[in-house]
């Protein structure tokens, strides 16, 4: 058992439940990468690889990826109007960061692209180059958040894996990435957080060693 997967474990309040341990990960992106959806593979591995928000994933367009450096430009987000309309909108807190983009990641982001533009093709959709939307519907618009809950609610219940929500993806990576990295101000930048108290708030919960970082700054500050 990973530091990690002890730390969740242990955790009193319901935050457990809301993430998935390491090893509930790797079951999670093994059984996701034995589908023959590649958009899906594409998108749900930029949330738990790369902690996107969803609003992040359902902006992003070919030009925010640079396959060759193997980066994600975050900058962008989908918003909803009065009406329910999607529109393109800044990012929250108006934070914007580029991402190193892991192999994984990067091979499906490959086929992704060369698949959609041939996809495109056939329906006789025009592709829109690099400012081409990565995850659209089947009209080459914007592809509604609700869609994406019931299909990952749909894949993990089909193969008994614990429901755990799009943002709990996120929150996943989060505390993966600190155990990596032990590096808290690497986690803001990484989940765009204009403060490190937000990030430290959010996670003191289920990363015990985040209680020892607040209390070091709290002296610093008195």
């Amino acid at each position: 058992m990973t530091t990690m997967d002890k730390a969740v474990k242990g955790t009193k309040n319901q935050i457990g439940k809301l993430i998935y341990t390491s090893d509930e990960s790797d079951e999670f992106i093994q059984k996701l990468k034995a589908t023959n959806d590649i958009s899906k593979i594409a998108s749900f591995l930029l949330l738990i690889n790369l902690g996107l928000r969803k609003s992040e994933l359902l902006a992003l367009q070919w030009q925010d990826i640079d396959l060759q450096n193997k980066t994600i430009r975050i900058h962008q987000a989908i918003g909803w109007d009065e009406l329910n309309k999607p529109y393109i909108k800044v990012t929250k807190n108006y934070y914007e960061r580029t991402l190193d983009i892991d192999d994984e990641t990067l091979q499906v982001l490959f086929k992704w692209q060369e698949l959609q533009a041939e996809q495109l093709k056939l329906q006789n959709i025009e592709h829109k180059g690099n400012k081409q939307f990565i995850f659209t519907n089947n009209k080459n618009t914007f592809y509604n958040n609700s869609n994406l809950n019931r299909w990952l609610k749909k894949f993990q219940t089909h193969h008994g894996l614990k429901l755990v929500s799009v943002h709990g993806l996120r929150h996943t990576c989060a505390i993966r990435m600190f155990y990596q990295k032990k590096d808290i101000k690497f986690i803001q930048h990484f989940l765009g957080h204009t403060n490190i108290t937000t990030t430290i708030d959010m996670y003191i919960h289920c990363i015990p060693e985040l209680g020892n970082i607040l209390v070091k700054s709290f002296n610093q500050t008195i």
